[in-house]
């Protein structure tokens, strides 16, 4: 079973990276990857944005001893459609503690978020709505 997510342009991915490697958790999986909206194929409402770019609003960054992630606040495409996630808290999981057991799911319990910014206003990221198997 796939899901529905807002994957990340792969500029905006490899710019995360950069900057994930900077945590000097080298033994952590880097993931940058998408938010995940739901599990399964897109609404109805999705379908007629499908694969069109999306604007993601990050404001925080949330670290367990499993996973570190950014929080979401927003998804908002370019006209002004807005799409939710699922997740109690949308989010953009970047690492992952396999080592001690952590996987991507272990984002949804991050309890500890710090606020990020970029030049005063929160970091924007560019991504596509997509069906991921």
């Amino acid at each position: 079973m796939g899901y529905t997510a807002i994957v990340l342009e792969e500029k905006d991915q490899n710019k995360i990276k950069e900057r994930v490697i900077m945590l000097n958790l080298p033994d952590w999986d880097v993931k940058c990857h998408h938010c995940t909206l739901h599990m399964g194929l897109p609404t109805v409402e999705e379908d007629a944005v499908y694969n069109h770019s999306f604007i993601l609003v990050i404001d925080a960054i949330g670290i367990s001893h499993k996973a570190v992630a950014f929080r979401v606040t927003d998804i908002v495409h370019p006209k002004g459609v807005r799409i939710r996630s699922s997740n109690d808290i949308p989010h953009i999981t970047l690492l992952v503690n396999s080592k001690d057991g952590g996987k991507a799911v272990d984002s949804n319990a991050i309890t500890n978020w710090i606020a990020v910014e970029q030049n005063k206003q929160p970091l924007r990221l560019m991504g596509r709505l997509k069906f991921v198997e």
